[in-house]
């Protein structure tokens, strides 16, 4: 429970300006620069996490979800502009911070490789390893979606 948390709301602060404030505010101070230069982009990172949460991170996914958002509506504000807004889904990767968690983990190189042939095709959206599965099974069942993801994989 949230309440159980001893320090709950900085950890949620904290989190909140780490997954999403900090990255809004970046796009934002930078976009003067990044539109007066020919050919640029706008990188953000989300989480499978947003089309089906989990229940032992409300924050993460909650953070998670308003960047999708965001870089959904930065994108629509700026096509007609030369900056491309481009969105990473990965699912778990394996890095310091996931260590212990999770199965089946992502190397970092493997998210690397399929984002940049995914930058170099211009797709937007990049949906990388099990979260292509996820997004499938949110359009045909969210219900099921959302069972799978509650209590994490």
């Amino acid at each position: 429970m949230l309440s159980e948390e001893p320090d709950f709301i900085t950890m949620a602060d904290e989190e909140i300006a780490t997954n999403f404030t900090t990255p809004v505010k970046l796009s934002v101070l930078l976009l003067p620069f990044l539109k007066n230069n020919g050919n640029s982009a706008i990188v953000n990172v989300s989480s499978g996490l947003f089309i089906a949460p989990k229940k032992s991170a409300p924050v993460y996914c909650a953070t998670k979800a308003a960047l999708h958002s965001f870089t959904k509506t930065l994108r629509y504000q700026l096509e007609n502009a030369n900056v491309k807004v481009f969105e990473i889904i990965p699912s778990l990767i394996d890095t310091p911070m996931t260590h212990g968690r999770g199965k089946s983990k992502m190397l970092p190189e493997e998210l690397v490789d399929e984002f940049w042939q995914n930058f170099k095709n211009n797709k937007l959206e990049s949906y990388i390893g099990k979260t292509k599965l996820l997004k499938l099974i949110d359009r045909v069942s969210p219900r099921l979606a959302c069972r799978i993801m509650k209590n994490g994989l």
